[in-house]
């Protein structure tokens, strides 16, 4: 088998025989290098050693582009309540706003106007019957309506 295999003559033959290369075992490191499933393995390894990063970059980018998402949300809305800050600061400086201020906080009329006051408070004339006739009562009197009435 030999001398077929690796074209051995006689003399060499006896030689590897005598040094018992033929029949003796396999080196199970060769043996190990040699096999598939080794390549397999290995394989698998440098899958893992690069899936596993990839992964968790794929868990941070969509972690990022949920918090630019969110960003982006409130700038819309903090854009559009500037918008509505920058129309009652045109408001306020305009000719209106302060004639409509000089009306309400000041009594003022323009010229033809007829003013119309309307509140809420009671009458003087109904409060005075109550504060005559609480005069005229003695102090336990006044405490006992007080805390009963």
């Amino acid at each position: 088998m030999l001398d077929r295999k690796y074209r051995l003559s006689r003399t060499k033959k006896v030689a590897y025989v005598q040094k018992g290369v033929v029949g003796a075992p396999v080196n199970t490191w060769s043996r190990l290098v040699a096999g598939q499933w080794l390549f397999t393995v290995l394989a698998i390894g440098v899958l893992v050693l690069i899936g596993v990063p990839a992964v968790k970059n794929y868990g941070q980018q969509k972690a990022i582009d949920i918090e630019i998402k969110e960003a982006q949300a409130e700038i819309e809305r903090f854009s559009a309540k500037n918008q509505e800050i920058k129309e009652v600061i045109n408001y306020l400086e305009s000719d209106q706003a302060v004639e409509d201020q000089a009306r309400l906080n000041l009594g003022l009329k323009k010229a033809g106007e007829k003013v119309v006051v309307i509140s809420d408070r009671p009458q003087v004339a109904e409060s005075l019957p109550s504060a005559a006739s609480s005069k005229n009562l003695s102090n336990p009197h006044k405490w006992f309506n007080y805390f009963f009435n």
